[in-house]
C-alpha cells in the first residue's frame, strides 16, 4: 500500500509545480521525477536547466501511530556560463538565468502547506529545509525537502 501511495503522490506533485513550466508561462525547462541521473545529466547536459527533479526520499512513523510521514526531495538546478554566483542569484533580465534561490522561493510558494490533488489520505506538503547539494563553476544545485503525513485505513 505504501508503494501505491508513493506513486500516487509522485503523480499528484507534478501538477502543483506545473505553473513554473515554460509551456505554462513559467521558466522551468525540465520538471520531472528523479531517477538518479542528476550528476551525469548536468555533466552531459542531458537535462536543460533551469530544472527541478524530485523523488521520494524516506518514510518513517512512530510505533504507536499507524500514519506514515513521507519525505520528498526536490533538486533545483540552474546554470550560467558567467559563474556559479549567477546560477545561484540569477542573471540580469533577459538572460534566461533564473537562479536557484528564486526557484527555491517559487517552488515553496507552490508546495508548502498545499494538499496533493486527489489524495484524501495525504496531508499537506510541509517544508522542512533547503540546503546546498553541489556548486560547480557554472551551475548550482540546491535540495528542498518536504514532508507529508499519509493516513492508512486498515
Amino acid at each position: 500500500m505504501a508503494g501505491e501511495t508513493i506513486l500516487q503522490l509522485e503523480d499528484a506533485i507534478l501538477p502543483l509545480l506545473a505553473p513554473l513550466k515554460v509551456e505554462n508561462g513559467g521558466y522551468l525547462k525540465t520538471l520531472k521525477t528523479y531517477a538518479g541521473e542528476f550528476h551525469e545529466a548536468i555533466e552531459r547536459i542531458v537535462i536543460t536547466p533551469p530544472a527541478i527533479l524530485f523523488a521520494f526520499y524516506e518514510a518513517d512513523h512512530q510505533p504507536e501511530d499507524e500514519d506514515e510521514w513521507q519525505t520528498w526531495s526536490f533538486l533545483h538546478a540552474d546554470s550560467a556560463l558567467r559563474s556559479e554566483e549567477t546560477a545561484r542569484r540569477g542573471g540580469a533580465s533577459g538572460t534566461g538565468v533564473v537562479g536557484t534561490y528564486r526557484m527555491l522561493r517559487d517552488s515553496r510558494a507552490l508546495l508548502d502547506k498545499k494538499h496533493p490533488v486527489g489524495l484524501a489520505d495525504v496531508g499537506p506538503l510541509l517544508w522542512l529545509r533547503d540546503r546546498v547539494l553541489a556548486i560547480h563553476p557554472t551551475w548550482s544545485v540546491y535540495v528542498a525537502q518536504y514532508r507529508a503525513r499519509v493516513t492508512y485505513h486498515p
